[in-house]
C-alpha cells in the first residue's frame, strides 16, 4: 500500500477475502479503433481488500485481484492483476463507482464522508 497517497485521517483496514471471486467491468482503449473504449466484464480472484475510513464512516474499498476465467468450475488464471477502488459517492452504502489504480491513483474523500458540505 502507497501511504504517501492516502490523506491524512483516512484509516485503511484489511480484510481478508471471504468469497474469493467476483466480476467487475473493466474498460480499456480498444487496439484497433483510436478513441475507442471497450468495457468488457471480467472474472477476477480476490487477494487483497482494504476498507478506507474517514472520521468513522467508510467511503471506500479497494480490492486487489487477478484476472481469471471459469471452466465449469475450474479456475483458470489469466497472469494479470488489476486494482479497483469502490466509493459510497452519496453515503447510502452501495459503493457504485470504480475507479482503476486503487489507492496508488490516490484517494478522493466524498463530501458526506468529510462533513463538507456537497
Amino acid at each position: 500500500m502507497d501511504a504517501a497517497n492516502v490523506p491524512e485521517g483516512v484509516f485503511v483496514d484489511v480484510e481478508e477475502p471471504k468469497n474469493h471471486l467476483f466480476t467487475a467491468t473493466l474498460f480499456s482503449c480498444a487496439a484497433d479503433v483510436p478513441g475507442r473504449l471497450e468495457l468488457r466484464e471480467q472474472t477476477l480472484k480476490a487477494t487483497e481488500i482494504l476498507r478506507l475510513s474517514f472520521r468513522g464512516h467508510v467511503f471506500a474499498v479497494q480490492i486487489k485481484g487477478g484476472l481469471v476465467a471459469l471452466k465449469g468450475q475450474v479456475e483458470i488464471p489469466l497472469g494479470t492483476e488489476e486494482t479497483l477502488m469502490f466509493y459510497d459517492v452519496d453515503g447510502s452504502g452501495q459503493f457504485k463507482v470504480e475507479r482503476h489504480g486503487g489507492i496508488f491513483a490516490g484517494v478522493a474523500i466524498p463530501a458526506w464522508a468529510s462533513g463538507s458540505p456537497k
